[in-house]
């Protein structure tokens, strides 16, 4: 029985020890960073501890319970065992009965020994653990109080070694309205780039600003609130489907409704609809719930972004596991709501730059052209040679 007990609360610590796992995990500490929702994940493994707690005060009183109960049967048994054989003058082979009956009723006692023991270990973890968490509220609120509505960047320079830059006088605007995609080979700077340009790296020199504010001068609650990020290694968070999507919403506060807005527009309804809880369905197979392919996760990531609804979006591939027509169906919803953000999309998918109004490519730091895919593809040798073989 305190077996039973065990693998219960196991399972709901591994899923608690999952979730802050996945917080601390250097990729996805990143992305929920930039999500503004670190304290969502910790208030739900905060849960899933206090479920934890709660399975094991019941089932250890349970067993206090069976135990006592045995032990107290036990008694009386024996008991009235010795006083028969006390009164009735049996010879050995009563005594020897009496001795058995005494030997058989040791297991019940010893486990309600062990049972008291286990209230007595962990009592004082509980109560220590209870205390530590009883005032945990989600942190870094990340609020909009404002939305950019331009990215300017002046000859922005990041320089790792002394003798070598990784980003070279990097220069180009991007307003409201528009799509930028910023290209290259690996290691040509593409990361460097936006982590310049979300605050993570200080410029070696130049400067930029967002709505002629300058990055280093906003505060880093604010700064992070008008980013939308989507890694290339996004999470994938396996809880509700419900609360996988709201860690998009700083501070996890979304209604039924945003939340669905939001599937929808990342072509998930469908999906959603057909799992048999709907919102409250459990995503992964870890945890028995429903298994979604790597499509599948990267929409919940985008469902993500949607909710947050932040005026400057980060796309870090963001359609490299969902195939054509969806990637399609993805790129038309952003070009018709391109209006409300500023758009930057890091890619090296030939089929994603087509969706793009310009293209910023980027060779060993230094920008080698800011133009259209058409024009790219006719006139810089830089971007075919990039994609030769996607072009081909």
């Amino acid at each position: 029985m305190q077996d039973a007990v065990f693998l219960d609360v196991g399972l709901v610590e591994q899923r608690s020890t999952h979730a802050l796992g996945l917080l601390v995990g250097q990729r996805t500490g990143i992305e929920l960073a930039g999500l503004g929702s670190p304290g969502v994940v910790v208030s739900l493994s905060n849960a899933e501890r206090v479920q934890a707690n709660r399975i094991m005060d019941g089932r250890l009183r349970t067993i206090m319970r069976a135990d006592a109960f045995g032990c107290a049967a036990t008694a009386m048994l024996l008991g009235a065992a010795r006083v028969g054989v006390v009164r009735g003058g049996v010879g050995a082979a009563g005594f020897a009965a009496g001795v058995v009956g005494v030997l058989a009723g040791l297991e019940p006692t010893r486990g309600a020994g062990f049972a008291f023991g286990d209230v007595i270990s962990f009592t004082p973890n509980v109560t220590v653990f209870r205390a530590a968490t009883s005032d945990l509220e989600p942190r870094g609120t990340d609020v909009v109080a404002w939305r950019a509505d331009r990215v300017d960047r002046a000859g922005v320079s990041v320089r790792y070694e002394p003798e070598r830059l990784a980003l070279d006088s990097f220069t180009p605007t991007v307003r409201r309205g528009e799509m930028v995609a910023i290209a290259g080979a690996n290691g040509g700077g593409k990361t460097t780039a936006v982590g310049a340009l979300v605050g993570d790296l200080a410029p070696s020199s130049g400067s930029i600003r967002l709505s002629d504010r300058p990055v280093g001068e906003i505060d880093g609650s604010d700064r992070r609130g008008q980013f939308g990020p989507l890694a290339r290694d996004f999470g994938r968070y396996e809880f509700s489907v419900r609360d996988a999507v709201r860690l998009g919403r700083a501070g996890g506060d979304a209604e039924d409704s945003a939340i669905w807005a939001a599937v929808n527009r990342a072509h998930l309804g469908d999906l959603v609809a057909s799992m048999p809880d709907g919102f409250e369905t459990q995503v992964g197979e870890q945890f028995d719930g429903v298994g979604l392919s790597g499509g599948g996760w990267q929409r919940l990531a985008l469902e993500r972004l949607y909710l947050r609804d932040a005026p400057i979006w980060i796309l870090d591939e963001p359609t490299s596991s969902i195939d054509a027509l969806a990637e399609e169906s993805i790129f038309e919803d952003l070009r018709q709501s391109k209006e409300d953000r500023v758009t930057v999309v890091v890619s090296h998918r030939e089929s994603t730059l087509r969706s793009m109004g310009r293209i910023c490519v980027l060779v060993y730091g230094s920008l080698a052209g800011v133009c259209t895919y058409h024009q790219f593809v006719k006139h810089n040798a830089a971007f075919r040679d990039l994609f030769a073989a996607q072009l081909a």
